[in-house]
């Protein structure tokens, strides 16, 4: 059953499996998203994961026995499957019971409107822009006067605009580099060349 798990987006953190070394989700020869993959999971706390199983029934993976049996002795009145394995517990659980047990796996619902295939859900490098060049950026955007969406407008067409001046693959190298788009450009040494044209369209 494609995509069960979507479902609980905007409910709790529907996360899915990416790979590690280009920091991305499984794509096509032509750079498009691999329709068939289907790699979701609930992100809990402690490493808890819970994916789809097999029809309406989930499953639940708990990497510390201890933990595990804690939850086990929380679920006695749902119709379960358990194994324990070396140092870690494993279960499937009705869909109807969803609510329980992610309480009791705390599952995380910080990023419950992101969707799982977004690149926000990838993770990120904290950022390596000197506070000074960030303060550079953020004068030139107080030309709009807290004009938010408007910013945003003209920063979006100002980076596709610069975008185009890069790499075809730029956006993959940016993804393995786990960097947004401005950390990026100061990583490969284009920001000042960046700075100088957000300003051009800014201030004119």
């Amino acid at each position: 059953m494609s995509g069960y798990l979507r479902r609980y987006v905007g409910i709790y953190e529907v996360r899915a499996d990416y790979d590690e070394n280009t920091n991305d989700f499984p794509r096509l020869i032509d750079g498009s998203l691999d329709p068939s993959f289907d790699d979701y999971y609930i992100k809990c706390a402690n490493g808890i994961k819970i994916r789809h199983a097999t029809g309406s029934t989930l499953s639940c993976y708990i990497p510390s026995v201890k933990r595990g049996m804690n939850i086990l002795d929380g679920l006695k009145d749902v119709a379960i499957e358990s194994e324990i394995l070396d140092g870690e517990v494993y279960f499937t659980f009705p869909a109807n019971a969803i609510d329980k047990v992610a309480k009791l796996c705390k599952a995380c619902t910080k990023g419950k409107n992101i969707q799982p295939l977004s690149p926000k859900a990838l993770p990120k490098r904290k950022s390596i822009l000197p506070d000074a060049e960030m303060k550079r950026y953020k004068k030139i955007c107080d030309k709009f006067n807290g004009e938010k969406i408007r910013l945003a407008r003209v920063v979006l067409d100002t980076n596709k605009e610069f975008a185009e001046n890069l790499p075809k693959d730029y956006k993959q190298a940016m993804r393995a580099s786990r960097l947004d788009f401005r950390n990026y450009l100061y990583d490969i040494g284009k920001w000042d060349e960046y700075v100088t044209f957000l300003k051009e369209r800014i201030c004119g």
